[in-house]
């Protein structure tokens, strides 16, 4: 079972001060190519290089055997692009929305990182889309592409729910009410061993207080995250102290795609058990960032099913929460379209 790229990505920060330029690449190729298709941008990403830098090293790896290779000297090679042109981040970050003089507690944008670079571009900033996507993660952005192109009446309605998702979190935290964000990961295992004892592959493992499981070949993936998640801000919600009945839920497109139908029906189920108001808000398939979160817990999930590789899916639970104790005896109103914004279940 290979390890995912996030820790590898660990384990090559402690080892490359003491590896070469050549070597670097070497090892970064080695996983990358146990990784399979895909793998080379994978490592990329989760370490911070161009993918080129790992292609190249893939065919040192692949090539003849050498005893050495041609070494930068001391302080060669090229600069990062916010060391060579410091002005580059804070003009990225002026072109997210709403605005950075707003304070607000979500940011996001519309546009592609292609349109993002010309628009830099424009403004005397030299730089690559795929730079603009380091930079972005470098900085807490999330990309979340979507699955299909997008017109522009459908971009305008994916800014405006997320202008009413940041304002809804600003309305609910000021009345001091808890905000939840959840986000839903993904990463292939490959095969598992087989386990002869069925007891040990449903043995919850709870990571930083939170559940965590192996699904048999029996339950469906969409349905195992879902639950999971549920589960995860059950978890959550029981450590509590007496907080009033009401809980703002945001949550991403991950959970969309893992379908909104069910979801509801999880957390009306969820609403109903603890007697919780829970309103619930998703957002669009866009580029975003909290600008801050109190607490983040994990949860995570292995489903494996008959003639296919296992999946490991992690939900992240980002807590935002006030006193908890707000005055204010009813929730501010979830509006928008009904089905990206609606309240389950009733306060006790």
């Amino acid at each position: 079972m290979s390890e995912l790229p996030e820790s590898f990505a660990k384990e090559f920060r402690l080892l490359a001060p003491h590896l070469d330029e050549r070597q670097r690449r070497l090892v970064l190729a080695a996983r990358a190519v146990s990784l399979g298709q895909g793998g080379a941008r994978r490592i990329a990403r989760a370490v911070g290089v161009h993918p080129h830098t790992v292609s190249k090293g893939i065919q040192e790896l692949q090539g003849p055997e050498e005893n050495g290779g041609n070494l930068r000297r001391p302080g060669g090679g090229r600069k990062k692009i916010t060391e060579s042109n410091p002005e580059v981040l804070p003009a990225l970050l002026d072109l997210m929305e709403p605005g950075r003089a707003t304070a607000p507690h979500l940011q996001w944008t519309t546009s592609s990182t292609r349109a993002l670079a010309a628009a830099l571009k424009r403004r005397g900033h030299r730089i690559s889309a795929w730079s603009v996507a380091s930079l972005l993660r470098q900085n807490g952005f999330r990309l979340f592409p979507g699955s299909r192109p997008t017109d522009q009446h459908r971009r305008l309605d994916q800014r405006e729910q997320y202008e009413r998702v940041n304002d809804r979190v600003g309305q609910w935290l000021a009345a001091e009410l808890p905000v939840v964000t959840v986000s839903i990961r993904r990463d292939r295992l490959g095969s598992l061993p087989a386990d002869p004892d069925p007891a040990r592959r449903s043995t919850d493992r709870p990571p930083r207080g939170a559940p965590a499981a192996v699904a048999g070949p029996g339950r469906h993936a969409d349905d195992a995250r879902l639950m999971l998640a549920s589960g995860t801000i059950r978890a959550w919600w029981e450590r509590q102290p007496e907080w009033k009945g009401q809980l703002l839920v945001v949550a991403d497109s991950t959970l969309w795609t893992a379908g909104s139908r069910s979801l509801r029906r999880a957390m009306t189920k969820l609403a109903g058990e603890t007697r919780l108001a829970i309103s619930i808000c998703y957002l669009p398939p866009l580029t975003m960032r909290w600008t801050w979160i109190n607490e983040c817990i994990r949860s995570s999930i292995v489903v494996q099913r008959p003639g296919r590789e296992a999946d490991r899916h992690e939900v992240e639970l980002g807590v935002m929460a006030g006193a908890g104790r707000g005055a204010q005896s009813a929730a501010p109103v979830v509006d928008g379209p009904p089905a990206w914004n609606y309240t389950v279940g009733s306060a006790a």
